[in-house]
């Protein structure tokens, strides 16, 4: 196209010096307008045959950018739902971790304390087996005491000697059934259980506690109206009940204060049981409550230990706690505790649970409802 205007433009220039021959310039004038008809039909094509490759040009490149368009949108889309699954997957797997991390410090914890556990009991057993052997030496002894203080009664011939004499065979006789407490700590006879329903145990216990308690104290029971039997000694385990109630006493002095009797039905599982040295299933529960001042916990893993008590020296000898763990014990079951200071303690009895007992154990009040707030 360019050299098709030079070529015109030339032509023209020479028309307009040769202007003055006028056939000259009708020849050239003619020549001139029939190039350029020829040209422009030929500039026309061009331009349309341009034009349409510009426009099937423009298409084309329209198509490809819109097909990348599409295809890069796709791509992102597909990007943010493999972005969204991998944040389900992440959050899926952290959900994971979260619950087995939690399972992890579950059985961390459930471990300690089945060792912390196993330690007790091992010490407990060392302990009992000690005082046993303490028992038998001392028993012996005490035997030889009785006999001479009473050969020395019968020969006195003064009553300031008989009245010496009846008060070395009182404190021996005393310090006798100190001797049969360290003997049931370290083996309760089981050939003394009986099948029994323990709430009429709770209700026997109740009564010799109230009698012995201060005014000041309330005692309250709740019971349920279902069965609970189990098979135990009756007085080993009425010794228990009241030995944790005369403690609940102590804990509140001379303050107003409520001791609680309680008694439900759990499940221990074998984890827990093999921690505790029982076997798993139904147990029987007596919760025994006060309002009391609580135990520190820098003492609470050796309250159950022989001769060990807070009271002051004369006030106690350290046994009511031991001897009860070991007549719990002898009955296949275990204690629990749970303590703070300054709010109250609660001593959880457990022993396993049997059918209905094969009789009705000494003092059942069959048909009676539970005393409330003894």
């Amino acid at each position: 196209m360019i050299k098709f205007g030079l070529i015109t433009a030339a032509l023209f220039v020479t028309a307009f010096f040769i202007a003055a021959d006028s056939e000259m310039f009708e020849i050239l004038y003619d020549m001139t307008r029939k190039y350029e008809a020829y040209q422009l039909d030929e500039i026309f094509s061009v331009i349309i045959i341009f034009s349409l490759f510009l426009l099937i040009f423009s298409f084309y490149m329209n198509f490809r950018l819109t097909r990348a368009i599409n295809l890069r949108t796709r791509a992102e889309q597909q990007l943010e739902k493999l972005n969204h699954s991998l944040e389900d997957r992440i959050r899926e797997r952290t959900r994971d971790l979260d619950n087995i991390n939690i399972r992890l410090e579950a059985e961390m914890a459930e471990r300690k304390e089945i060792e912390a556990q196993l330690v007790q009991k091992q010490k407990m057993e060392a302990v009992g087996t000690m005082a046993g052997g303490i028992a038998h030496d001392f028993n012996t002894l005490l035997g030889i005491i009785m006999g001479y203080a009473g050969m020395v009664q019968a020969r006195a011939e003064t009553g300031e000697l008989k009245e010496m004499g009846e008060e070395i065979l009182d404190a021996a006789r005393r310090s006798k059934v100190l001797i049969c407490r360290l003997q049931d700590f370290n083996a309760p006879d089981p050939v003394k259980k009986t099948g029994t329903e323990l709430k009429s145990v709770i209700r026997d216990s109740v009564k010799l506690l109230t009698a012995a308690l201060p005014s000041n104290i309330r005692v309250r029971t709740d019971l349920p109206e279902a069965p609970c039997p189990a098979k135990a000694n009756n007085g080993q385990l009425t010794q228990v009940l009241v030995n944790l109630g005369v403690n609940a006493g102590h804990a509140m002095g001379k303050k107003r204060g409520e001791i609680g009797f309680s008694l439900d039905q759990i499940q221990v599982s074998p984890a827990k049981a093999k921690g505790k040295g029982v076997n798993s299933g139904e147990f029987n529960r007596i919760t025994v409550s006060d309002t009391g001042c609580g135990i520190e916990p820098s003492i609470m893993d050796n309250i159950f230990d022989p001769f060990f008590t807070t009271k002051g020296v004369g006030e106690g000898s350290g046994l009511g706690l031991s001897v009860a763990f070991g007549i719990v014990k002898a009955h296949n079951g275990y204690i629990e505790v749970d303590s703070r200071p300054d709010e109250g303690s609660r001593f959880h009895v457990i022993i396993p649970k049997t059918e209905n007992p094969t009789a009705p154990a000494a003092g059942d009040l069959s048909g009676e409802k539970p005393d409330q707030g003894e």
